[in-house]
């Protein structure tokens, strides 16, 4: 309910019902308190997703809720409370509900393009079956590996358990059905763990049975933890994901609403930043030298203007037979991989500089802004400044 006005605009208390240890919910709290502190409007009131939240929040009385609630029965109690809520869960799937998260079918697209990239013709995803976010994910990863025609294969933890009470996992490193399965995969394989914890994990496992990361095992997680990823060894690479920003633009639908609009429920779905490239799948998976010359050349060049030409120039095979050869390990044409290994330097030096759009261009061997922008585009969907613009909605620039 409205309380007390601040600079003549009613001040509401909102209800944050998140797991404040969880780096989603940190990142969502910076998003949220982006929006609301030039507002000056709105107090906060901490809770747990929990159904025990449902006694504080009649204490409470809010005007508004902001949520990570994945559990339908408890989701369709605070929508009995005829209260705003806005969910940001990955994991929750109720009708009739305000949402803002993130897309998971493209998380696991982008994960698959990057062991595509690398020449990877095995895939595999080590996920929780009882989660909505991990299947996402997986039907995004296994499409992307069923276009391509790769084998792809997937491994789903067999026991759930309640933690305090939520769904947990009890994974450990030494379970030997998962030992086995890592064992069992064919080599070299890209392998995507649903979140950057199971990640961690499979980095144990593989220590364990003597796999080795990422020459046998290209790894990859999701969410781009950043002390998880430094933590593990060798260093951990993962899917950013605009947890800032899904966290934002909750706060402005939630505003929305409590300034009396009429809003139809619906789902707004965030797109993945970028692969943040860490040593555990910094690798080339292919047995063709030629290939993996061309593919080297092209790397070592990424700040260079090289033309298809140079690349041919610098390996021994006629250019239509490399064309050939580099196309069937890579799934790229010689341009393509250019243009690739140009546009993720560019992203890097995004994320990591303030340099202008022009320097970028130049460094990165586009010579030109104009030229930068159109296969910047091309290539990701959208400009290069909307590019850096959604790194710093979502905290990651």
């Amino acid at each position: 309910m409205p309380g007390s006005s601040s600079h003549g605009r009613k001040v509401y208390r909102i209800a944050l019902l998140m797991q404040a240890d969880q780096v989603h919910a940190r990142r969502l709290f910076r998003g949220v308190g982006e929006y609301s502190r030039p507002l000056r409007a709105w107090n906060f009131h901490l809770g747990l997703p929990h159904p025990d939240v449902l006694r504080q929040l009649r204490r409470w009385k809010p005007a508004g809720i902001l949520a990570m609630v994945a559990d339908t029965t408890l989701e369709n109690r605070l929508l009995a409370l005829r209260i705003p809520l806005v969910n940001c869960s990955s994991d929750a799937e109720g009708k009739g509900v305000h949402r803002v998260q993130l897309d998971n079918v493209a998380v696991g697209r982008m994960a698959a393009e990057h062991f595509l990239s690398r020449g990877f013709r095995h895939l595999a995803f080590c996920g929780e079956p009882m989660k909505l976010a991990s299947r996402n994910r997986w039907t995004g990863f296994s499409a992307a590996a069923g276009e391509a025609k790769l084998d792809c294969r997937q491994y789903l933890h067999p026991r759930a358990v309640v933690l305090s009470g939520r769904v947990g996992w009890q994974w450990t490193s030494r379970d030997r059905r998962l030992q086995a399965w890592v064992r069992g995969l064919p080599k070299p394989v890209g392998l995507l763990a649903s979140h950057d914890g199971v990640a961690l994990l499979l980095a144990e496992v593989c220590r364990e049975i003597g796999v080795r990361i990422p020459e046998d095992v290209s790894l990859l997680g999701v969410d781009n933890d950043e002390m998880l990823c430094e933590m593990s060894y060798p260093t951990l690479s993962s899917v950013a994901t605009p947890q800032q920003r899904i966290g934002f633009l909750a706060a402005h639908l939630l505003d929305r609403l409590l300034r009396g609009e009429r809003i139809q429920p619906r789902t707004h779905l965030l797109r993945p930043v970028s692969v943040v490239v860490r040593q555990s799948s910094d690798i080339l998976a292919t047995d063709d030298p030629v290939a993996v010359a061309a593919m080297r050349f092209i790397r070592e060049h990424a700040d260079a203007s090289i033309r298809v030409s140079d690349v041919a120039e610098a390996v021994p095979l006629s250019r239509r037979s490399l064309e050939t050869r580099f196309r069937s390990r890579f799934g790229l044409s010689l341009l393509e991989a250019i243009q690739q290994v140009h546009v993720d330097q560019a992203k890097a030096m995004l994320r990591q500089t303030r340099l202008s759009l022009e320097q970028i261009a130049e460094i990165t061997g586009f010579n030109s802004r104009e030229r930068f922008s159109r296969v910047f585009r091309q290539m990701t969907g959208e400009t290069p400044g909307a590019y850096r613009r959604q790194l710093a909605a979502a905290g990651n620039a």
